[in-house]
């Protein structure tokens, strides 16, 4: 493709920045009559594939999502940050537009997920206008019509993750940076500082429409950790104008220098956060610098082959993660769409020396290397900030196809610009339904997507949600303590009763005093029959749903009254011994300094009902068993664990226990509930005497709960003591 300005014959020589700029802005001022309504159908299309079914492909929340979701609604409570901890470290852009969403329409998972939507579309259309602009309509709907309907710009469209608004914030960085560059001084303003006698005039009509990219180009950093590398992109762009279009570098140098000024202006709170105040919040980075770490000690071999592997995902092997692809589908996996790719790579790399395509080459090669210089690529989640150009490159190729008769012969017949139209339509039709049967169909039903996307928690929510009942909700889950309530509480819509979380495999949990209540248990692990046959005896199965495909179970709801049981229970632990002792004692006389106590003792709002032991005598090499029964008497701080020590008389702990196995955040007052305390005993164990304490505390802090008995304060209890 040859542009106004430029002859074939001189695509190689250096252009002036007369013809710069005519080669960048001619093609874009014309607009064909088909221009807006190919383009409508084309996002028409692209809405089509990232809004329908939004509820229910994918077919859950990961737990990424709901991070992420949580940080929103934190946002919303007043908890602003440069910055965000969990999961590995956010920044936060996307995160104060999701929490924008969520004032406004809803904090639930269907808001979360169009948000990611909304804010893809609006990077097709930022593509549009970059490509247009800087190559032609043409060019501009093939990389437009690409990105509508290949799999990996709609996957990462499907779902509440913050990288998607890097593609964003990198095209609209992009897109005002050339415009600025080619575009003529503004002469309004440059008659306003003529009247207004504003010194340096010349200096800011020439570049004060060098700030708005600037701006871009700085919040680009608070998107995702892939951007940081997109800075260079610039940097290695001014090198090239530097180097190859020196007229046109002497004209905008200094709005250069606005770029990167104003850039490093507004990135610096995150710079210095990140450097300064908290330089350890980016824990993931030192996960994944292996290879990096190898090449700068002599060892290139894994950034070799993962820069294989980056450069395979376009039409070898792609990410061969589950929940970030389908199957190592590689971002063009028909051969007619990875030749348009890599034809369109290869003319733009034929092409260097215009700025255009200058500008496609160094951003693809730079935005790859974060996969480049990480282990288990391809990574579509860390390459994201090449989008648009690989779809760019398809487009320049589908118009250089589009205009060969006319190159090859010297005319081009309607028929046979009509027959070449039909035909890059079926290539791009071919591929939509391709990541139609792909992504909708096949790739849901995949029993490890339905793990990570938490499947069973979006079909337990939908039954909660349609059953008339009101009664609590004990649900059993493998992150009781924070992902999986916060997992419901983007899914449920409603809010007239309770979902309170404990793990069945080593507690029981009666909310409500053991009122009836429905229990919850998922298809990815099973209740311990023990404590359920014991605990649970004879609850009804009230639903069983199972998955069409396979005929497995997803969950099992059951409804249960445990006030008898716990009414003929309850008794006879709280007759078991406890006493006010420390952990430290007389290897002599192990019985002495113990004061005896009554039953229930509460520790700071947690009130010790009784316990239970599974054996009188101990024997090196057994595992002991301990239950203890609880109930909530007040509101408890999370994070809360309790432990069962075994010391020697000089206080070291023999054997122990710590843990809790019920959601803190989720309990109330008047909730019971039964915790297992499983304890190892060495099978070497030198005989002697020990005591057997118990207790709770914050394990953040290691502050204990602790109990007032006659005035004194008491942050463990003695159940008894032995000698072996």
């Amino acid at each position: 493709m040859t542009q106004k300005g430029v002859s074939p014959q001189n695509a190689q020589r250096p252009l002036s920045s007369s013809e710069a700029i005519s080669a960048s802005s001619a093609t874009s001022a014309v607009m064909p009559n088909w221009e807006w309504p190919a383009v409508i159908g084309v996002m028409l299309v692209a809405a089509a594939f990232r809004l329908l079914a939004l509820n229910d492909v994918p077919p859950g929340l990961h737990h990424d999502e709901v991070i992420i979701g949580q940080i929103a609604k934190d946002i919303l409570r007043g908890h602003v940050s440069i910055y965000f901890t969990p999961g590995y470290g956010h920044e936060p852009l996307y995160h104060y537009v999701l929490a924008g969403m969520f004032a406004a329409i809803g904090a639930n998972a269907f808001v979360l997920r169009l948000t990611s939507a909304f804010v893809a579309l609006l990077g097709i259309a930022a593509t549009y206008r970059l490509t247009r602009r800087v190559f032609s309509p043409g060019v501009a709907l093939g990389a437009m019509a690409w990105m509508a309907v290949t799999l990996w710009p709609i996957f990462f469209a499907r779902v509440g993750l913050r990288g998607i608004a890097l593609p964003l914030l990198s095209t609209l960085t992009a897109y005002f940076f050339w415009k600025a560059l080619f575009q003529t001084p503004n002469s309004k303003l440059q008659t306003l500082n003529s009247k207004l006698q504003i010194p340096n005039s010349k200096f800011q009509i020439l570049n004060s429409k060098f700030v708005l990219p600037g701006i871009l180009l700085g919040l680009t950093l608070y998107t995702y950790q892939a951007s940081r590398v997109f800075p260079i992109v610039f940097a290695i762009l001014v090198l090239y104008l530097r180097l190859f279009h020196r007229l046109l570098f002497k004209q905008v140098w200094r709005g250069l220098i606005v770029v990167f000024f104003v850039a490093a202006i507004v990135a610096a709170p995150l710079v210095i956060y990140l450097t300064a105040v908290n330089p350890s919040a980016e824990e993931r980075l030192s996960e994944l610098s292996g290879p990096l770490n190898n090449l700068l000690a002599g060892d290139p071999s894994d950034v070799v082959q993962s820069t294989l592997n980056t450069f395979g995902m376009f039409s070898v092997m792609g990410d061969n993660v589950p929940i970030y692809n389908a199957g190592g589908r590689p971002v063009f996996p028909e051969p007619i769409g990875a030749a348009f790719f890599y034809a369109g790579f290869l003319l733009s790399a034929w092409r260097w020396r215009r700025p255009g395509y200058a500008l496609l080459l160094i951003w693809f090669a730079i935005s790859l290397a974060p996969g480049m210089v990480t282990p288990f690529s391809p990574n579509f989640v860390r390459t994201i900030a090449s989008w648009p150009v690989p779809f760019i490159f398809s487009g320049v190729a589908m118009v250089e196809l589009a205009r060969f008769p006319l190159r090859r012969f010297g005319h081009s017949s309607r028929f046979t610009l009509h027959v070449i139209t039909a035909f890059l339509t079926l290539v791009l039709a071919f591929n939509a339904v391709l990541t139609t049967r792909d992504y909708f169909f096949n790739w849901p039903r995949g029993d490890y997507v339905r793990f990570w996307q938490q499947t069973t928690w979006t079909q337990a929510a939908r039954a909660l949600n349609a059953d008339p009942s009101t009664l609590p909700v004990a649900a059993s889950g493998l992150s009781i303590q924070d992902l999986d309530p916060q997992t419901f509480d983007l899914l449920l819509k409603r809010r007239d009763f309770k979902v309170k979380w404990f793990d069945c495999r080593n507690a029981i949990l009666f909310p409500a005093g053991g009122a009836p209540a429905r229990y919850l248990e998922p298809d990815f692990f099973s209740c311990d029959p023990d404590l359920t046959s014991h605990y649970l005896p004879g609850a009804p199965i009230i639903a069983q749903p199972r998955w069409p495909d396979s005929g497995n179970v997803i969950f099992t709801l059951r409804q249960f009254d445990a006030r008898a049981l716990l009414d003929g229970a309850l008794p006879r632990i709280a007759s078991q011994p406890i006493y006010i002792g420390s952990e430290r004692f007389d290897a002599a006389d192990p019985a002495g300094g113990l004061e005896p106590l009554a039953l229930p003792i509460d520790l700071s709002g947690l009130q010790l009902l009784g316990w239970e032991m599974d054996r009188d005598t101990w024997k090196p090499g057994e595992t002991v068993e301990i239950k203890t029964y609880w109930k909530v008497t007040a509101s408890l701080a999370p994070p809360l664990s309790l432990f069962v020590h075994v010391t020697r008389p000089d206080g070291s702990i023999f054997a122990q226990h710590d843990g809790l196995d019920v959601g803190v955040a989720t309990l109330e007052p008047g909730d019971l509930f039964v915790q297992r305390h499983r304890i190892p005993l060495a099978a070497d164990a030198a005989p002697g005497a020990v005591r057997v304490s118990l207790g709770a505390y914050h394990p953040d802090t290691d502050v204990r709960l602790t109990a007032t008995q006659d005035g004194r304060s008491v942050d463990a209890l003695v159940i008894g003591q032995l000698i072996w």
